[in-house]
């Protein structure tokens, strides 16, 4: 029944969202939306790495010039 609807609202904290596709088209944005706020949280603690490594890097080339 809700595949017969055209668009699909989505009341949030802010604001209202609204898709433009019937409900299994809903459903699959919510579910890429999802997996990809999965992936950034997933590589946040990859870029605190790489940075802290940067700055190790640069402290013992800053000892190595002196």
């Amino acid at each position: 029944m809700l595949n017969l609807l055209h668009k699909v609202f989505e009341p949030g904290k802010q604001r209202i969202t609204v898709y433009g596709g019937n409900y299994d088209f809903y459903a699959e944005q919510k579910r890429i939306e999802s997996e990809a706020l999965n992936q950034e949280k997933a590589e946040l603690p990859k870029i605190s790495m790489n940075t802290l490594r940067n700055n190790a890097e640069k402290s013992t080339n800053r000892i190595r010039d002196n």
